[in-house]
């Protein structure tokens, strides 16, 4: 698909100026990342992104949902979201909320500092090649996390063992950034 229509398209969607959703198929490749078929444009262009997976087994009367907040142009990036959508019989459904982590199709879709908390979660403490190894992140990436993320959600503890941050831990050093 050519760059042009990504661009005449989100032209005339800009001349409407109004809030729009719009759907797009991903690309099937052999990368980990999911990106939206054709150009890269759609993706470049759009202001927020957003990845819709699900999960459900044959004959299941339940699907659960995953929403992962991809790219964010005018802020920050949400937690991702799970939501379990359930059928009676009657034709009624019912929507309840689910943690993403807790649905292992999902597991590997979320930003590695999630997959950091919720490992942290679970053990209380870890180096960095612990976790590393613990959610199949390489080394680097599990750095980069704890970096970004230290004080704020991760707490160098002693050596080179990593915790959860608590709110006092992040009162005691505050953002230089006011948003």
């Amino acid at each position: 698909e050519a760059a042009g229509e990504a661009l005449r398209y989100f032209a005339a969607l800009r001349a409407l100026r109004v809030t729009s959703l719009t759907v797009a198929h991903v690309a099937k490749h052999a990368g980990k990342e999911t990106t939206p078929f054709g150009s890269v444009f759609w993706l470049n262009i759009a202001r927020n992104v957003y990845e819709v997976k699900k999960v459900q087994a044959a004959g299941e009367d339940k699907i659960e949902v995953g929403l992962f907040h991809r790219k964010c142009n005018t802020g920050k990036l949400l937690r991702s979201q799970g939501f379990r959508l359930t059928f009676d019989g009657d034709a009624t459904i019912h929507f309840s909320e689910v943690a993403v982590a807790d649905v292992p199709e999902f597991e590997n879709s979320l930003p590695v500092w999630q997959r950091l908390e919720r490992c942290l979660q679970e053990m209380g403490s870890a180096s960095a090649r612990e976790l590393a190894t613990a959610t199949g992140n390489t080394l680097a990436a599990v750095r980069q996390a704890l970096k970004v993320g230290r004080d704020k959600r991760f707490r160098l503890l002693e050596g080179e063992t990593w915790g959860l941050a608590t709110k006092k831990d992040e009162d005691a050093n505050p953002s230089p950034f006011p948003f």
